[in-house]
């Protein structure tokens, strides 16, 4: 599931849902909007901007993964979340096939950031819609990510390590793809230098064939 949302002071507002399976991504001819390019999804389309060239790449290289995936996944049984004034509101009916249109306004373009869940459960969803609150917010200015030293006993695969003075956060992705993500967004976010892209399937395949 796909969704389409904009900033609200600190936190996202979701306005709609797309289902993956349904995607059609394509690059926009007249190219009104700069690295910008057009989702289809039955009878919504979608104009997402990027900040930049290799920004754009990334998500076209990685919807299309995505729309990849879901199409050998073969499940209908989406859990759909309800565009109110809460973004982390879920709809009861967590099983339902069909997802309920949300109304677009009309001439807007959707700006994008990367926001990617990991190992998260129905039963996840399920009780982040009973909470108040987040478990934590945290302002990744300041921050830096790294992967843990031997000193941290961390004895896992995929995990980076959030630190800001003594506050210490330790997360673990579900593959070297999404942790080699997680550690180039976050670390663009908590960085005022240029991106370094720390993974790509386009770079690891030309090497392969040289």
């Amino acid at each position: 599931m796909l969704l389409y949302s904009n900033l609200c002071g600190q936190t996202f507002k979701v306005h709609g849902e797309l289902p993956v399976k349904s995607l059609t991504v394509q690059e926009r001819e007249d190219n009104p909007t700069p690295n910008s390019f057009i989702l289809y999804s039955d009878n919504r389309v979608l104009t997402v901007s990027a900040n930049s060239q290799e920004e754009k790449d990334k998500w076209v290289e990685d919807l299309a993964r995505a729309i990849e995936d879901s199409k050998d996944t073969g499940t209908n049984s989406l859990v759909s979340l309800r565009c109110s004034s809460s973004s982390d509101e879920v709809m009861d009916n967590c099983g339902q096939e069909h997802v309920r249109a949300t109304p677009q306004r009309c001439n807007t373009t959707i700006h994008v950031c990367w926001h990617r869940n990991t190992s998260i459960s129905l039963h996840d969803q399920i009780r982040a819609a009973q909470d108040d609150a987040p478990l934590a917010s945290l302002p990744l200015l300041g921050y830096c990510v790294t992967t843990p030293s031997e000193k941290d006993n961390i004895n896992k695969d995929f995990v980076f390590k959030l630190q800001f003075k003594n506050h210490v956060y330790f997360f673990r992705a579900e593959s070297e793809y999404t942790f080699s993500r997680w550690m180039e967004v976050i670390g663009s976010a908590t960085q005022h230098s240029g991106r370094v892209r720390l993974f790509s399937r386009k770079e690891s395949a030309l090497g392969d064939n040289l």
